[in-house]
């Protein structure tokens, strides 16, 4: 089990340092995203976003945050999008970040 924290829970890890997560959590694994618009597509399909989720930013916010249960979404692969995707990397991950600041969603980038 993680400790308490009282930060954002965005956590990058080896393949081998994953634990399992607390119980009542919904694991979520998302991958092979090397863009902006695959990453909407996936984090949709991953987390099960309403047929409207508008895919921008914005829309992202929303459905995080009407999550009903407990998340922890491993995203890897996420160095593509990353390296060559700056801007957008950087967008995304400072959305994800916000949303794991708050109870209810820890986001690990498995490297």
């Amino acid at each position: 089990m993680r400790p308490p924290s009282k930060g954002p829970r965005v956590h990058v890890l080896q393949p081998g340092e994953l634990v399992p997560p607390e119980p009542g959590t919904r694991v979520v694994e998302l991958s092979g995203v090397r863009d902006e618009t695959t990453f909407h597509h996936r984090i949709a399909a991953a987390l099960g976003f309403p047929d409207y989720y508008g895919r921008n930013l914005d829309a992202l916010w929303d459905c995080l945050t009407e999550l009903d249960s407990p998340v922890e979404l491993r995203w890897s692969g996420w160095a593509d999008f990353a390296v060559h995707h700056p801007d957008a990397w950087a967008r995304v991950i400072g959305v994800l970040a916000e949303r794991a600041a708050e109870p209810g969603f820890v986001l690990i980038c498995v490297t």
